[in-house]
């Protein structure tokens, strides 16, 4: 029975590519009532739980920005007085976010690697440890300088984890730890930080959930959903 089950969704698959439909797996999107931001140093993801069967786990994408007129609560109609980069990159990915846009549903992930975004990691620990579905993430950007930023389940507030920059970029500047320093604005290796001039360095995170497509045989997407625009220690 398994074996015609399978036979009968290859051959449905197959009928829908040789009409030239593209097929679209539907995650469920993270709402923005999910989501408390904390001016710009803390945010809190409640991570809904889901019976889709693609669903594999959640994953949050990220960007470095140096920039000026870093403010207390950057409203994100002011991005643009921050860095041109970072308004670029935010209105060029919103049609994405959007619950109600079904002409923005594909392409996530073509999306985030076009506009330089990476893949956030946890320090000793995958996604699915982190990102429980049922779960609430609270992630934390100090404001002491050489403070690193962390994250921890709401649950267990004492296993605090550091956040990792992506382990697709090869040897950044200085470190993988999302720390303040020079390099952040001088040094090429950086591909995840988009320099465009001022002193102030900021990050950008989105989440998506993230599942396998058994017939197509690839990785989709959920719409991406903002979490929150975070400031470095030592600004």
């Amino acid at each position: 029975m398994n074996k015609l089950y399978k036979l009968i969704l290859f051959f449905t698959a197959s009928v829908f590519l040789s009409c030239g439909i593209e097929s679209y797996v539907y995650l469920p999107q993270v709402s923005e009532s999910n989501i408390i931001r904390m001016v710009n140093t803390d945010a809190q993801i409640y991570l809904p739980s889901t019976t889709n069967t693609y669903f594999r786990n959640y994953a949050i994408y990220y960007k470095i920005y140096t920039g000026i007129n870093l403010l207390s609560n950057t409203p994100q109609t002011d991005y643009a007085l921050f860095s041109t980069a970072l308004s670029n990159d935010y209105n060029a990915i919103r049609p994405y976010t959007d619950p109600a846009n079904a002409s923005y549903s594909t392409g996530i992930d073509n999306l985030f690697k076009s506009r330089n975004y990476y893949q956030l990691s946890f320090v000793g620990k995958d996604n699915n440890a982190m990102m429980p579905m049922g779960g609430t993430l609270i992630i934390v950007f100090p404001t002491s300088a050489g403070s690193s930023p962390y994250a921890y389940l709401e649950n267990n507030p004492n296993d605090i984890v550091f956040l990792n920059r992506s382990d697709s970029i090869y040897d950044p500047a200085p470190d993988r730890f999302f720390l303040n320093s020079n390099d952040l604005r001088t040094n090429d290796r950086n591909t995840d930080v988009a320099r465009t001039g001022g002193t102030y360095v900021a990050a950008s995170m989105y989440i998506v959930a993230v599942g396998y497509d058994d017939i197509e045989f690839k990785q989709v997407f959920s719409k991406p959903t903002h979490i929150h625009f975070f400031a470095f220690a030592g600004n």
